[in-house]
């Protein structure tokens, strides 16, 4: 099983909002303001931090009117924004948050390790993936440098000591950093941190470090999550955050996922779903799957879409060695259930701004 931080919050908010999400792929049509304004900030931090680097640094005018031409690109898409929000008021707040970051926050950044970078890593033997806004020495809360994996968010709220302490996000992270990062002369990554951009009437930004965690505890969190994931337990847990879930009209039954408000996410032949032989992976009673696909990737595919009953119009991809060689084919699920395989077939990038959450076979 392929796996990610999202993809565990997900599952423990709700067994049926995970389902939903990454087993039925539904997604409302219209994106949230509050999303597409974290992607455009994220996206100019990253600009910024990477020219410092480069000794290409602008002004602070210049990246509060890069992040207002990211944000009027993220309103080309149907936003859905909150009671109180609206295009304008968030141009307005991202400016500034921008600005306050040049101003006040960047001279503590001392040096850039990693930037946007991608993880690999194994939890608990399962497969992950992950990504790091930034690696960097950076002043902490006690003016010491220090080493850290730094998370941006953007909330409209301050994070409380207890959301930072007990963070699975910086846990997950901090695990990774020991498993990904090679700095050089063997330093290592101290602690994890989230930079809080927040958006309030008057912007503000907090750090939040951590430098220490309970492995323990997550590697056993991830081994049930993961087991219940694998055997279909998808269960309706009920609580705030239904008034907010963009599943709740269907879970309810006042919508179909057919209507208007939902539909399942690249209707077309776009999605690119699990290698197949990065199994082997263990179901049921001890069974295993126990065919190797580099001998026949159609055959592997066909009982892999069989014992998992997929129906739909998907991509899957199979890597078989070919003269010493890894060789990629790609195979074409109609949802008639053909299945053919695309010769000069392309795989999609995963659209930067859904790069935290996982589209591959969720098992």
């Amino acid at each position: 099983m392929r796996c990610s931080h999202s993809q565990i919050n997900r599952y423990e908010t709700c067994g049926q909002q995970y389902e939903y999400y990454y087993i039925n792929r539904l997604r409302p049509f219209t994106r949230s303001a509050n999303l597409s304004f974290g992607s455009a900030i994220h996206e100019t931090l990253a600009d910024m931090i990477l020219d410092k680097d480069e000794g290409k640094l602008k002004d602070a005018g210049y990246y509060g009117n890069h992040f207002s031409k990211k944000w009027e690109k993220e309103n080309e898409a149907e936003l859905e924004f909150g009671r109180y929000d609206n295009f304008e008021k968030l141009k307005n707040t991202g400016q500034a948050l921008i600005e306050m970051f040049y101003e006040e926050e960047l001279g503590r950044i001392v040096k850039v390790h990693d930037v946007e970078r991608k993880m690999k890593y194994k939890i608990a033997g399962v497969d992950f993936i992950g990504y790091a806004d930034l690696v960097a020495d950076v002043a902490n809360h006690k003016g010491e440098i220090v080493t850290a994996l730094i998370d941006f968010k953007t909330s409209g709220r301050r994070y409380g000591d207890e959301k930072v302490l007990l963070s699975d996000q910086l846990t997950n992270y901090m695990i990774a950093a020991e498993k990904v990062f090679n700095l050089p002369g063997g330093g290592e990554v101290e602690a994890a941190a989230f930079c809080v951009l927040l958006k309030q009437k008057t912007p503000k930004i907090n750090w939040h470090f951590r430098e220490g965690f309970d492995r323990e505890s997550y590697e056993k969190k991830v081994e049930n999550i993961t087991a219940d994931i694998i055997t279909g337990k998808f269960f309706k847990k009920p609580g705030m955050h239904c008034s907010w879930c963009d599943f709740k009209s269907v879970c309810i039954g006042v919508k179909d996922p057919a209507d208007e408000l939902y539909t399942e996410l690249y209707s077309g032949p776009a999605l690119l779903m699990g290698e197949v032989n990065e199994l082997p992976i263990t179901f049921g009673e001890g069974g295993e799957w126990d065919f190797d696909p580099s001998v026949n990737p159609q055959r592997a595919v066909k009982k892999y879409i069989r014992y998992y009953n997929i129906i739909g119009e998907y991509i899957f991809a199979v890597t078989k060695d070919f003269r010493g060689s890894p060789r990629e084919y790609f195979y074409k699920l109609s949802r008639d259930g053909k299945l053919e395989r695309l010769k000069n077939y392309k795989p999609d990038t995963v659209d930067e701004a859904e790069k935290d959450e996982e589209f591959y076979v969720p098992f």
